[in-house]
């Protein structure tokens, strides 16, 4: 994870491109706005920070109130920023497209004429007297047989006044000079498609998209550039309020994704203050790996990277019992594990404090609940991963006591579907300081931060039920480091 340190560290939307072995990672700053941060990483997980790509313009000019997001495309030799733009002149009211260019991506320098693009009212919203603010941000070029198709956060110039959010589409043959285009995808759904992008895998097209209303990442699948694109059953990637406002590209021979998302504020964070607004703070997660599926849909898996940061394995044995009836029976046989219980919560869990590490076996659970226990405590507090096969749900919770109250907390961090466990399926479950990553038969279902505890012992419970876990493999990890 990245976060740049500062008295007020937050940031918001990211590119993410790669040149000769080095991921470069473009940010906003919150709230001003008033930069584009610069970070480069030569694994994905640890980063250095660098001087910043561009700043806001002088009094006057087209990008003199706020930079906003941007994207960063390879055209021969040279770097074509896009970047969204307002001014003082509106009370930055309308967005507009600049552009910066450079031959290394660390020295930009602005485009002369300065506004490349803006909303064209014959396809999109453009009158301040209707609306808060005009749309048009986020521009995300795809280069396709020497023609650029970029898509634009933007409102469509027809339909109800909440329904118009679409990913506005412009062409272009050189990067520099764009003509519009109708939307290229308008779910006549929701007030604004943030952060679209298109990209190819194979035959297949995908557009990748934000939604405000419902805080979800999400995307959509075509064969063809221009659409239509359809909406497949596992459109929302993340559970709800979790990775935001993606952007993909191609790193170490991986189809990756980048975004941000919000950490929370529920013990001495690593990262220290709230943001000036009083919000959770922003950060940037470990990177994560694209897979496509054989019907053309996608799911996201852990980043190969992290296996650059094991430290030493060791078994997870000896699991004693921490709480709940006494009628639960935990069977033990080298690195499998089978945990009965008849009636109520049965809680075990090994002897250690375990700080950074991944845990990886398999698992399997027919009926009742029962899930994974860790940086857990003597009096059964800590995070648990959940599983209640009937409803194919698993949930990430956080049970703790109050570090200053003689109360409980418990939330509810992240929930997501999951696939029958009533076979041996494969999980892995990552605590890296405070960032928590959680996969179910390769496929990312939780990833989110918390640092209400750090370390604590590992384990398993059972409601009512036979959980079975087998090859089970405990890897001690070592931390990223930001710089």
């Amino acid at each position: 994870m990245y976060l740049p340190r500062s008295f007020y560290s937050d940031l918001g939307d990211v590119e993410v491109i790669e040149r000769d072995g080095i991921l470069h990672l473009f940010h906003l700053v919150l709230p001003n706005r008033d930069l584009i941060a610069h970070a480069i990483s030569r694994d994905g997980l640890s980063w250095k920070a660098c001087a910043p790509a561009i700043r806001t313009g002088d009094p006057g000019e087209m990008d003199d109130d706020m930079i906003r997001t941007i994207s960063v495309t390879k055209r021969d030799d040279l770097y074509y920023m896009l970047y969204t733009a307002t001014s003082r002149q509106e009370a930055g009211r309308v967005e507009r497209t600049g552009l910066a260019i450079s031959k290394d991506l660390y020295s930009w320098e602005k485009y002369p004429e300065r506004i490349v693009a803006q909303a064209d009212p014959k396809y999109y919203e453009t009158e301040l007297s209707k609306t808060r603010a005009i749309a048009f941000r986020d521009p995300k070029p795809l280069e396709v047989d020497g023609k650029y198709y970029c898509t634009v956060c933007a409102r469509a110039a027809l339909g109800p006044r909440f329904r118009k959010g679409c990913a506005a589409l412009m062409v272009s043959d050189d990067l520099i000079h764009w003509k519009a285009k109708a939307p290229l995808f308008m779910p006549g759904l929701f007030d604004e498609v943030e952060c679209p992008q298109l990209y190819r895998i194979g035959e297949y097209f995908y557009l990748f998209g934000s939604i405000i209303e419902e805080q979800t990442q999400r995307y959509w699948i075509s064969k063809n550039i221009d659409g239509p694109f359809y909406t497949p059953s596992n459109s929302q990637l993340f559970p709800v309020h979790s990775h935001y406002a993606g952007r993909l590209c191609r790193f170490d021979g991986k189809d990756i994704f980048a975004c941000w998302t919000s950490c929370i504020q529920d013990g001495d964070h690593p990262f220290g203050l709230r943001t000036v607004l009083g919000e959770p703070i922003r950060y940037v997660p470990s990177i994560l790996e694209v897979h496509q599926n054989p019907d053309g849909t996608l799911h996201m898996a852990s980043w190969q990277g992290w296996d650059n940061y094991q430290k030493k394995k060791t078994p997870l044995t000896d699991l004693q019992w921490i709480w709940g009836n006494i009628s639960g029976e935990l069977k033990q046989n080298q690195n499998n594990l089978t945990l009965s219980s008849q009636e109520g919560f049965s809680l075990y869990a090994d002897s250690e404090n375990h700080e950074s590490f991944t845990l990886n076996g398999k698992l399997k659970l027919s009926t009742g609940e029962a899930g994974l226990f860790f940086r857990g405590d003597d009096q059964a507090g800590g995070y648990f991963i959940r599983f209640r096969p009937a409803e194919y749900r698993a949930a990430l919770i956080r049970h703790t006591n109050h570090p200053e109250q003689d109360r409980f907390c418990y939330q509810v961090m992240q929930e997501s579907p999951c696939s029958a466990l009533d076979r041996w399926v494969p999980f892995q479950l990552r605590s890296i300081g405070a960032e928590i990553e959680f996969s179910l038969d390769g496929h990312i279902l939780f990833s989110t931060v918390s640092s209400t505890r750090l370390s604590g012992r590992i384990g398993c419970y059972a409601i009512c039920g036979e959980f079975l876990l087998s090859d089970l493999e405990l890897i001690s990890m070592r931390q990223p480091e930001n710089q």
